[in-house]
């Protein structure tokens, strides 16, 4: 809803902007409240300490203690291959409220959600264009190989508030990492440390 009224906005239909504007009002009152960024840090040191986490060695305890805590909240995941794959069934097994998959094969996207939404019925996805920018969201998963070595963005959101991982790892800080740590994310997960983890 939010593209459509920057779009309406553009195109001078003011008539549509305040449509738009009326019905995500309402339907804003139906979603999930997102964590703030203090809630979220308070949320991932706790389940740091709960883990006893050492080292990125322990990332999976990490996760495994965060995912329930951010229950019903919204994700966002750029692919459709193996890696999303397992980004998907994870995020829905901890029951996220809603998925946006972001791919370049539409139908590839399609047919994963389907797949996925047999075991978790659900869940909600929305299914977008690769190029199309991600709406606001709690998680951010980049389970493609742009920033690894293929070129391109991820058109996300950035700022504190929300939890950003990207399964490509390369030498150096992905541009989709250094954009969140520059919009102030508290919570990085980085490629490398996934990898190691494997």
């Amino acid at each position: 809803r939010r593209e459509s009224i920057e779009g309406f906005k553009k195109g001078g239909r003011t008539d549509l902007v305040e449509k738009e504007e009326s019905e995500l009002k309402i339907l804003s009152t139906y979603m999930p409240a997102q964590l703030s960024t203090e809630e979220l840090g308070a949320i991932v040191d706790e389940a740091i300490k709960t883990a006893k986490a050492a080292g990125t060695g322990d990332l999976g305890k990490v996760m495994g203690i965060l995912m329930p805590r951010v229950k019903g909240k919204a994700a966002v995941v750029w692919g459709a291959g193996g890696a999303a794959k397992a980004a998907l069934w994870f995020l829905a097994e901890n029951r996220a409220e809603t998925i946006s998959l972001h791919n370049r094969d539409i139908e590839k996207a399609r047919e994963l959600a389907v797949r996925i939404s047999a075991f978790f019925p659900e869940i909600k996805f929305k299914i977008r264009r690769f190029s199309e920018k991600a709406g606001k969201a709690d998680i951010y998963i980049n389970a493609t190989p742009v920033g690894m070595y293929a070129s391109g963005s991820l058109n996300a959101v950035f700022g504190g508030q929300a939890a950003y991982c990207d399964l490509a790892y390369r030498r150096g800080e992905t541009g989709f990492l250094r954009s969140a740590r520059e919009a102030g994310a508290k919570t990085i997960i980085d490629g490398k440390e996934l990898l190691v983890y494997q």
